[in-house]
């Protein structure tokens, strides 16, 4: 959602649009790699998951703010960003496990009935990689 704004913000002519949305995609990949570091070495083992995410969000609403004032259009973004933090329910890890728990015994019942096929590795891209004939 940020790139195709930061693009519109950023591009001034259509003579020399290649060149800006380059710029702004080389600066928002940059961003990505940095963004990620930061949060996987840094704010979640410190911070937590959750408080990253708000934190993160907040972020968001501040850009939102900004890019209201700048161009009125984003204002809606803006007021979307803060309602999801205003209402952002509060995890519960245990939950979350025992959903994942219920995912797995779900997946070991579909292959013991048959609706799954015997595979010697698991494969998310294909569901034909690496099956057992």
């Amino acid at each position: 959602m940020t790139f195709p704004m930061s693009a519109r913000l950023y591009t001034k002519s259509d003579l020399l649009l290649s060149t800006e949305v380059s710029a702004v995609y080389a600066f928002n990949t940059a961003g990505a790699i940095l963004g990620s570091l930061i949060a996987g070495f840094l704010l979640i083992p410190h911070i937590g998951s959750q408080t990253t995410l708000v934190m993160a969000s907040c972020i968001s609403i501040g850009t939102g703010i900004v890019l209201a004032r700048l161009r009125p259009q984003f204002l809606f973004a803006g007021a979307a960003m803060i309602t999801y933090v205003i209402f952002l329910p509060k995890w519960d890890p245990e939950l979350m496990a025992s959903a994942m728990g219920l995912a797995i015994e779900a997946g070991r019942k579909a292959y013991l009935a048959g609706r799954m096929p015997k595979r010697l590795y698991a494969s998310a891209s294909s569901p034909l990689a690496g099956v057992v004939r």
